[in-house]
């Protein structure tokens, strides 16, 4: 039976379950998407690259994340809502590490009111970024991905689950957001990845 990982005894994974990979995540600059992209390193992944639309901050966080982990964390100033600054993230990946494994689409955008309130372009806003940003990311690593013999794509269907169980008010405009990309994640295979499908607890 794998051993833990000794790094953290809270996870039931080896910590080399992920050795030698290499990972794009969106959104890594803070928040829930930081932690994965640690908790990525603190499994093995040998590097990291995370992507926002604000420079210092992402710098601060590659930092912190390779002081922390001793892993190799780059930063890529990107908006996943233009193809054409994600196709520049994508290939920053390759010219500084040569290949891509596994890509989180993160990045996400949500306004807290009800639906009655919300204007179009607040919806058109979050779709923007949430489903667009999800697919400009997934095409323009479709490449790198395909060439990788253990890829994986994800995104957060764990928060549509959490929204669609728990009826958390003010996020219509996320869950229909991420519904979208669920679609998009569907025939995943498709854009050369594997689909990480977080499951509900349900003890």
């Amino acid at each position: 039976m794998p051993s833990a990982n000794t790094d953290d005894p809270r996870s039931p994974f080896r910590n080399d379950c992920l050795e030698g990979t290499v990972a794009l995540v969106t959104g890594g600059g803070s928040g829930i998407c930081f932690e994965v992209t640690r908790q990525l390193l603190q499994h093995g992944a040998r590097g990291a690259v995370i992507c926002g639309r604000r420079a210092s901050f992402l710098e601060r966080a590659a930092a912190i994340l390779s002081q922390d982990t001793g892993a190799d964390v780059r930063f890529k100033v990107c908006d996943v809502r233009n193809p054409d600054q994600c196709q520049a993230a994508v290939d920053f990946v390759e010219e500084t590490f040569g290949k891509l494994d596994i890509l989180v689409n993160g990045a996400a955008g949500n306004f807290l009111a009800q639906a009655k309130d919300l204007s179009p372009r607040g919806f058109a806003t979050v779709m923007a970024i949430d489903a667009q940003g999800t697919f400009n990311m997934c095409r323009a690593s479709h490449r790198l991905l395909s060439q990788s013999r253990d890829s994986v794509v994800s995104d957060f269907i764990i928060f549509m689950m959490i929204v669609a169980l728990q009826s958390i008010p003010l996020k219509v405009i996320f869950l229909i957001a991420r519904l979208s990309t669920y679609r998009q994640h569907s025939n995943t295979e498709q854009l050369g990845g594997r689909l990480m499908h977080p499951q509900p607890n349900r003890q």
